[in-house]
């Protein structure tokens, strides 16, 4: 286990009858495909998921489901997606890392 006594992505898939329908989908023939063609999938996802994909997924539909929705309403979808465009200059990597080299590293700057 990658951290005991915290996140148990086990708990889960126990727990939750869509996310276990789902990984199970993986290797009960549901893709038509060879039975352990998803295993390594499915049980790392099970007893590892170090990037918390079963503990985030619940949210991840409701947010994929809002999306959704505006995509739907075309003039909002349009309005969002200028929005968010002329905002992306303030997210530049260098900018970034900028910021991570004056806040955190302290290392002297290469022109």
């Amino acid at each position: 286990e990658n951290n005991p006594g915290r996140y148990r992505p086990v708990d889960i898939y126990e727990n939750d009858l869509v996310i276990k329908e789902v990984l199970d989908q993986l290797t009960n023939g549901f893709f038509n495909v060879p039975f352990d063609e998803f295993k390594e999938i499915k049980e790392s996802l099970i007893y590892e998921d170090k990037y918390f994909v079963l503990k985030d997924l619940n949210n991840w539909l409701v947010a994929q489901d809002q999306i959704n929705t505006l995509y739907k309403d075309e003039k909002r979808w349009y309005q969002m997606a200028i929005h968010n465009t002329a905002k992306s200059g303030f997210f530049s990597a260098d900018r970034t890392i900028s910021d991570y080299n004056r806040d955190i590293w302290h290392l002297k700057e290469i022109k």
